[in-house]
């Protein structure tokens, strides 16, 4: 009964391979890099450096899917619009964007008017 429970010997070396080609392959954390994602051109870059450097100090990473998912949060946003989600988002402690969230602020519900009275841009 014991040998079933050891991974030792030709077992493991056959493991630590598979581990090695997955990687390798561009499969697992070791494939997805951050270096190969192009901006889109009307993201506000200063907005979104800030909120990539926030989920790498909370310990969550974007992932490749998660990165084009919060993108697609701001479409539509202006420069200023796009900061505001993501200075709320960091100050709150999220992990997402929520863009949805500075116009019930101002009582617009989902087609209203941005709260630009309410979150005021701070110069830093």
């Amino acid at each position: 009964m014991e040998e079933i429970f050891q991974l030792g010997g030709p077992d493991r070396e056959r493991v630590a391979k598979r581990k090695v080609v997955a990687l390798q392959a561009g499969q697992g954390k070791a494939g997805a890099k951050a270096d190969d994602w192009t901006p889109p051109d009307w993201l506000n870059l200063s907005a979104w450096r800030d909120f990539e450097q926030h989920r790498r100090e909370i310990r969550k990473p974007l992932t490749p899917l998660a990165r084009a998912k919060a993108v697609n949060q701001l479409r539509g946003l202006t420069a200023r619009e796009q900061q505001q989600v993501v200075d709320e988002s960091i100050q709150a402690g999220w992990t997402g964007l929520f863009p949805e969230r500075l116009r019930r602020a101002k009582g617009g519900g989902a087609g209203g008017q941005w709260a630009d009275d309410c979150f005021p841009v701070l110069e830093v």
